[in-house]
């Protein structure tokens, strides 16, 4: 049997363990197999396969390793957004008694309270939930003094 059927059986046979598996990596080695199957074609064997093999197998994990961290932050920002779903949403706050209001969301009523500074009456943004309360910042920015000149 020639070096490229070779080759090429273990390039089928890594496919069809990363189909099982489902790793990245293998994805990496199957691709490094496939390299190596064509250099043994092109260059009839020696260790020129092995070599090829290698480089491909070693820069398609480096991919790997960068794209499942990539995927890791954009589905841990996704996970954020799920469990948070009411974090800046708008929230009207009327009276207002000893720096906290009753407030009505998602058809019940909530106690708020300014994340900083006073609550005051107006339209404000969940910051977050804490237990049974909404925690809640301004909707606009306080203005500095030297806006105001």
């Amino acid at each position: 049997m020639s070096d490229t059927a070779l080759w090429f059986i273990a390039f089928c046979l890594i496919l069809g363990s990363e189909m099982v598996l489902g790793t990245v990596y293998l994805l990496a080695v199957a691709a490094g197999a496939l390299a190596g199957a064509v250099t043994a074609l092109v260059f009839a064997g020696g260790p020129g396969p092995f070599a090829v093999a290698g480089i491909v197998t070693a820069a398609g994990a480096v991919i790997a390793w960068f794209f499942r961290r990539r995927l890791h932050r954009i589905s841990q920002a996704q996970s954020d957004e799920v469990s948070n779903p009411d974090e800046g949403r708008e929230i009207s706050v009327g009276k207002v008694v000893n720096g906290t209001a009753r407030v009505s969301y998602r058809g019940t009523t909530w106690e708020a309270r300014a994340r900083e500074g006073e609550l005051k009456a107006g339209i404000w943004l969940i910051d977050h939930v804490d237990g049974p309360s909404l925690v809640l910042r301004p909707k606009e920015p306080p203005k500095s003094p030297q806006d105001k000149a």
